[in-house]
């Protein structure tokens, strides 16, 4: 198994792990938004979803990672389709902290989004 439950060990490491995927997110998404002056920040974007990644409470025995498939609705929620990755446990972590939450940035609507997640194993 490669996620074992645990307290906050070595969140840290996670949560820069979290960001660094993040990024990823930022630039392979770009052309995914709307051209205007509305169009969300990068940054924006990135501070709620590491916001709404942080704080793990499992322990990362290896590196893993996972590709979120999301679009965004009417209320400005996030709606994920599927997770693909071969850890179930990272699955019910990343779709329980991204299903139906809503972000304060305005995306379009309808759009699928690829969250590509990577989490770095504690130490």
């Amino acid at each position: 198994m490669t996620i074992i439950h645990s307290s906050n060990h070595n969140s840290m490491k996670t949560i820069k792990s979290i960001t660094a995927a993040l990024l990823l997110l930022l630039i392979t998404t770009t052309t995914a938004y709307a051209i205007g002056d509305d169009r969300p920040k990068k940054s924006q974007i990135h501070k709620e979803l590491t916001k709404l990644l942080r704080g793990p409470d499992f322990y990362v025995e290896k590196d893993v990672k996972a590709i979120a498939h999301v679009i965004v609705n009417d209320h400005n929620e996030l709606i994920v389709i599927s997770v693909t990755t071969e850890d179930e446990n990272l699955e019910s972590y990343v779709k329980s902290r991204l299903n139906y939450h809503k972000v304060k940035s305005k995306m379009e609507t309808g759009i699928p989004y690829l969250i590509p997640i990577r989490m770095t194993a504690s130490q």
